[in-house]
């Protein structure tokens, strides 16, 4: 998973999303900053990395996260306003966002839902 942190890294993530994108295939962003490391965050983009893995979706769906107290730049242009912000794009279109810490289950049972109704 990149870790974008700089204006530079986010040009070439979106360079990359642009020319490969299969508008079939859906892209989870995880934006987080330093207080959310210490809250937790990490842990969070591992969970959902291993979940993904766990439901056969790793090759299916992109997974990103970006550090917004590094790129400040970025966290303005994907409209972020309070952290951890998970965004969800599928075709190039946002499709949803969760603000803040969820329990585990609930998120789980929201991202499935989203990424489930995404995948052909």
């Amino acid at each position: 998973m990149p870790r974008l942190s700089s204006p530079a890294e986010l040009e070439v993530y979106r360079k990359e999303i642009s020319s490969a994108r299969d508008p079939k295939k859906p892209c989870i962003t995880l934006c987080s900053g330093t207080a959310c490391h210490a809250t937790g965050s990490n842990e969070v983009a591992a969970a959902i990395e291993r979940e993904l893995k766990t439901q056969g979706l790793k090759g299916k769906v992109d997974f990103y996260e970006v550090d917004v107290d590094q790129s400040p730049v970025e966290a303005n242009q994907f409209g972020v306003r309070g952290v951890p912000t998970l965004v969800l794009f599928h075709g190039g279109e946002e499709i949803d966002r969760v603000v803040g810490f969820r329990d585990a289950a609930s998120l789980e049972s929201h991202l499935n839902s989203l990424v489930g109704s995404h995948l052909s």
